[in-house]
């Protein structure tokens, strides 16, 4: 009967009679160093019955396997990295419980890795051949043709056992998921599985015998001549042994169509030297594409993170800038209230000093610089008013473009007096804006007569006008020196100025109540700096739901 152990090999009884027929040793050997089968052979030289070896480990009955070094290449092939079989001379018994029962016997080892049925692990099969007695088998065969004849039948029915074996490896290459096909030395195809053809659309006989890297068209410097080179990557298991993993190629389909692969190449090697090697590679098709949309989602969560945490620090110091500017807004209409009162007695005083001074007094021309003086505190105080309490403004359709052209003619004078040119640029035809006049006015007055402060003489200042999908853009740049980065973060601040000291220095409210204008109609202004040439004051006034 066949042992219970042996029941998954799938191994007839004829085949167990087989085996335990052979004139050599056998001994199948499970992953985990258990004694699977132990023919008769075996139990004569080795003194060990069967029912006594089966299922106990290997190892511990022959400790002289790991002082030989046999057991580290046992190992490897049931760990599956030695795929070839190991032929080896053993001077003195392989087998043996006790070094003192060696005999001077001269024996052959042959080991070789089979495969399971069960879960696909890797056994050892390990075959034994007294040469000694072999020689003796020989002059026993001149003797007696019958024990010849014997000798043949057992050898015929140890192939057919290693035919079934060979068989099986075939059946397991049939059914592998992964793209497998085989090299020789000129990189020709030896063999490839169906998975192989399945996932290049060809036949596996278009493969045999052609060159693969023609085929695979894939990625690698090589000679298109129908031979790899020593540079191509299928190349390197013919030369220096097992490639590293290749994850990122591509082959090519019949078609001429190509998908991302991954592979590695392990040499075929008989007898010490290379003859092929053998290539499986795996189509990453599936794993790319998900890897590319993890990727993109990752960006896009990274970019609403970014932009979020931005928009939160915007409305962070929006509202700090908001809280000071009431804070300030609010004072400010205190002092303009406790300042409005004893001015407007002075102005109606001075009215009445003003008419009594004759046109021939010689201190005449300070009555007019101090109307003026006058006319810019009263101007003060109801900027200082607007501030705190913005009066409420009309809204009407309006053409900007008659807008800027009246801040113009209302600039003309100061541009003259700072030899300084204004050229606009402005489309020939604007849809009509719902603002306030008199707000949109005053802030374009403003921002161009700062950039006109800030230039030098004979430099020219921009006024340009653009469209978009959402409203409209005045921009409005100076060729000026700028505005430093430390100064950058305030200048929308009240009370803020960039010009003291100057002799044309303001309270610093342009700015802010400029911005708290084209705020309250639904519009922003920001500014855009370019050291030592200039800046931009940008006004972005967007359509009205209506519009």
């Amino acid at each position: 009967m066949v042992p219970a152990s042996m029941s998954h090999l799938n191994l007839s009884q004829l085949d167990s009679m087989a085996m335990d027929l052979l004139p050599i040793g056998v001994c199948i050997v499970r992953s985990d160093w258990k004694v699977m089968f132990w023919n008769r052979c075996l139990e004569r030289w080795s003194q060990v019955p069967r029912n006594q070896i089966l299922t106990r480990n290997l190892l511990e009955l022959f400790p002289n396997l790991v002082q030989t070094g046999y057991e580290k290449y046992i190992q490897q092939i049931l760990d599956g990295i030695v795929t070839q079989p190991f032929v080896a001379d053993y001077q003195g018994s392989f087998f043996v419980v006790e070094p003192a029962q060696t005999q001077e016997r001269f024996q052959r080892v042959h080991i070789m890795g089979i495969p399971s049925d069960e879960f696909g692990e890797c056994h050892a099969m390990i075959t034994v051949e007294d040469l000694t007695d072999w020689a003796r088998q020989v002059k026993l065969y001149q003797a007696s043709q019958e024990r010849a004849n014997q000798e043949l039948c057992d050898r015929r029915m140890a192939e057919a056992a290693l035919d079934r074996l060979g068989r099986f490896h075939e059946l397991i290459l049939q059914s592998a998921g992964n793209g497998i096909f085989g090299l020789d030395r000129d990189g020709n195809t030896l063999f490839a599985n169906p998975a192989a053809a399945r996932m290049l659309e060809r036949e596996i006989e278009e493969l045999v015998g052609e060159c693969m890297h023609n085929i695979l068209g894939h990625d690698c410097p090589a000679d298109m001549k129908g031979s790899l080179t020593g540079n191509c990557l299928l190349s390197f298991p013919l030369q220096d042994g097992p490639t590293p993993v290749v994850t990122e190629d591509w082959f090519r389909k019949k078609d001429g169509t190509r998908f991302p692969v991954e592979y590695f190449g392990t040499p075929i090697v008989e007898d010490g030297e290379i003859v092929g090697s053998v290539v499986t590679f795996s189509d990453i098709s599936t794993r790319r594409h998900l890897e590319q949309e993890v990727m993109g989602y990752t960006m896009k969560l990274e970019e609403e993170v970014d932009r979020r945490a931005n928009r939160i620090r915007e409305l962070e110091q929006r509202r700090m800038e908001v809280e000071k500017l009431a804070a300030l807004a609010q004072v400010a209409a205190g002092v303009a209230h406790e300042i409005n009162n004893p001015l407007a007695g002075i102005k109606n005083s001075f009215h009445l000093v003003k008419n009594a001074i004759p046109a021939s007094h010689p201190r005449f021309n300070y009555v007019g610089k101090i109307e003026k003086e006058i006319d810019r505190i009263s101007g003060i105080i109801k900027r200082m008013y607007q501030l705190y309490q913005p009066d409420p403004a009309v809204l009407r359709a309006i053409n900007l473009k008659e807008i800027v052209q009246d801040v113009r003619l209302m600039v003309e004078p100061m541009l003259a007096q700072h030899q300084v040119t204004l050229e606009m640029r402005i489309p020939s035809s604007l849809p009509p804006m719902r603002l306030a006049v008199r707000d949109i006015t005053q802030v374009l007055c403003n921002l161009v007569q700062n950039a006109i402060q800030a230039s030098s003489a004979n430099q020219s200042i921009q006024l340009i006008l653009a469209t978009d999908v959402h409203g409209i853009r005045v921009a409005i740049e100076d060729q000026g020196g700028g505005i430093s980065d430390d100064m950058l973060p305030h200048i929308f601040e009240p009370f803020f100025t960039t010009k003291s000291g100057n002799a044309q220095g303001g309270m610093g409210l342009g700015l802010s109540v400029s911005r708290s204008l084209i705020e309250a109609l639904g519009g922003r202004i920001e500014v855009q700096v370019r050291p030592t040439v200039g800046s931009t004051f940008i006004v972005h006034l967007p359509y009205s739901k209506d519009e």
